[in-house]
């Protein structure tokens, strides 16, 4: 049983992340900024991957609440 669960959650979070990184990589091909820009160095494209990239990826149901918020109101 204990196991099941334990299974259950990684699926809930790779399901989680799959669904993160597809809204992150539509809004940076189709988006006006883009994370896969070419900074000039190494650090700066770690950094800009980071934040436009992994970071939405993680946050995607608060991203998506507000702009349906701003959609809507």
């Amino acid at each position: 049983m204990k196991m099941a669960k334990s299974n259950l959650i990684i699926q809930l979070a790779v399901c989680y992340l799959c669904i993160g990184f597809a809204i992150s990589l539509y809004q940076n091909i189709f988006g006006e900024l883009t994370a896969f820009a070419w900074t000039g160095s190494i650090d700066g494209n770690v950094i800009l991957l980071f934040w436009w990239f992994i970071v939405p990826a993680i946050i995607w149901p608060w991203d998506l609440f507000w702009s349906l918020f701003h959609l809507i109101c």
